[in-house]
């Protein structure tokens, strides 16, 4: 009997140690922030990250190209606290900086209206899509933009707007519309994760053009 006591005891000792080991750095605690308020811009490509750690690729939310602004509200020599899309995320440091780059174009919101019509589009006027994996974009005298906003629309019409995506944004296309046959004019019904939307056909590509930089931390 003592035999087999000793026989779990050492079983519940060592899934214990087990346990111990899977959890080491699992409540490494959240680094001081001095808490600040500020614009900053990115030196080079940079990852926008969920939590302030390089040791995995899991928690990258977004690339910041060079020279994109974003709001910073914490600071220390190695991690700054930013807000990207309302979310509470993380940037390296060392690529940021509160100078604002000489060739800075400050981001406006990209409108993309195609038409001054009010008039919404009927949804049969629509022509379904086999679910295609767009990204958001805009060209601006002739050059795609690497940052910046666009417009989306609740409804079927330039006049609903409901907020922006920031260009880069990965959508789904569901329908199209185009306003003159063989051209690209018109609205796009497209799925942002689980929010139905409409975006000008102007702002959707195949490629990311964000992502079409070297990428650092």
């Amino acid at each position: 009997m003592k035999k087999i006591i000793s026989t779990v005891l050492a079983v519940i000792m060592l899934f214990s140690l087990a346990a111990l080991v899977g959890c080491a750095g699992c409540n490494e605690p959240m680094p001081e922030f001095e808490t600040v308020n500020e614009t900053v811009y990115a030196t080079a490509s940079v990852r926008v990250r969920s939590t302030p750690s390089v040791d995995t690729d899991d928690n990258i939310v977004v690339t910041l190209t060079k020279g994109q602004a974003i709001v910073r509200t914490g600071y220390n020599e190695e991690w700054s606290r930013v807000l990207y899309e309302g979310e509470v995320c993380y940037i390296s440091s060392r690529y940021l900086t509160t100078e604002k780059p000489s060739d800075y174009v400050e981001p406006s919101t990209t409108g993309g209206n195609d038409t001054n019509d009010d008039e919404t589009v009927p949804d049969e006027d629509f022509t379904a899509c086999d679910n295609e994996v767009l990204y958001v974009a805009w060209q601006q005298d002739g050059v795609w933009l690497k940052s910046g906003t666009v417009n989306i629309y609740s409804e079927a019409n330039f006049s609903a707007k409901d907020g922006v995506l920031n260009i880069g944004t990965k959508v789904t296309r569901v329908a199209v519309y185009y306003e003159t046959e063989g051209e690209i004019t018109g609205l796009s019904k497209i799925l942002v994760g689980d929010k139905t939307c409409y975006i000008s056909n102007r702002a959707l590509s195949e490629i990311d053009y964000t992502a079409l930089a070297d990428t650092t931390n």
